[in-house]
């Protein structure tokens, strides 16, 4: 269970759930960001962005915008053939 940490002060939990904590059958986490949460998750390290605003290679948010990059790159190229098609039709 993720919740933020700064709720943490007003958690009320059923005594069944306690146990489950005690013995390690169920685990609560506040966080105090995404970032926090995402490497709870996934147990890779989110990344911090550097001075140019990219993430590390092999960070969960370095994947991401890596993915985005990609995602852009062929939006760009798909323009392009179409803009190169609407061309070729033209008288």
């Amino acid at each position: 269970m993720r919740f933020p940490a700064s709720n943490v002060q007003h958690l009320v939990l059923d005594d069944r759930v306690l146990a489950a904590v005690e013995t390690g059958k169920f685990h609560i986490y506040g966080i105090s960001s995404i970032d926090e949460g995402i490497e709870i998750l996934t147990g890779q390290p989110a990344g911090q962005p550097d001075e140019a605003c990219l993430f590390p290679e092999g960070t969960v948010n370095g994947r991401v915008q890596a993915r985005l990059f990609d995602f852009a790159q062929r939006r760009r190229a798909f323009a392009r053939a179409m803009a190169d098609d609407e061309g070729e039709k033209s008288p």
